[in-house]
C-alpha cells in the first residue's frame, strides 16, 4: 500500500511540474505575441529578429506569401501599422510547438490609404536551442471595420 501510495504521489508531482512548464511556455508565447504586435508598429527590426526564424513564412488574408526577409522589407517600405490589439490569444502546447490563435484589431495605412481590419490569424512557435521562434503565421479571415 505505501509503494502505491509512493507512486501515486511521484505522478501527481511529475503532471503538476508538466502543467507549471505549459503554464511557463504559454506565458512565453502570450508575451511573445505582445512584444511582436508592438515591435511590428514601432518598426523594431532588432525585437522582430529575435522573434521569427529565419525560414519563417507569413501568408496575408490576400494570399500574399512572405518569407522572413520579404516581410522586413515590405515593414520598411510601405507597410504602415499604427496599431495592432489583440482581441483574443489562445495557446496550444504540443511539446516543442506552440500554437497561437489569435485575433487583431489592426490600424494601419498601406500605400497611403489608411484603414482598420480585423485579422484572425494560426501562428506556429517552435522551440529552438532552447527559445521559441515564430516560424509560421496564417491570416485565417480578414475584414474591414468601419
Amino acid at each position: 500500500m505505501t509503494r502505491s501510495v509512493l507512486v501515486i504521489s511521484g505522478l501527481a508531482g511529475l503532471l503538476v511540474g508538466v502543467a507549471v512548464a505549459q503554464n511557463s511556455d504559454e506565458a512565453v508565447l502570450r508575451a511573445l505575441e505582445r512584444a511582436q504586435a508592438d515591435a511590428v508598429v514601432e518598426m523594431d527590426f532588432d525585437v522582430l529578429e529575435k522573434i521569427y526564424a529565419d525560414d519563417f513564412i507569413f501568408t496575408h488574408g490576400t494570399g500574399e506569401v512572405h518569407d522572413k526577409t520579404q516581410w522586413f522589407d515590405a515593414l520598411s517600405n510601405g507597410r504602415d501599422y499604427l496599431s495592432r490589439e489583440h482581441e483574443m490569444i489562445e495557446v496550444e502546447l504540443h511539446g516543442e510547438l506552440g500554437i497561437v490563435y489569435g485575433v487583431l484589431r489592426v490600424h494601419a495605412k498601406m500605400n497611403g490609404v489608411e484603414g482598420q481590419f480585423r485579422a484572425r490569424y494560426v501562428r506556429v512557435y517552435k522551440q529552438r536551442e532552447g527559445r521559441w521562434l515564430l516560424v509560421s503565421h496564417r491570416t485565417v479571415e480578414q475584414s474591414k471595420i468601419g
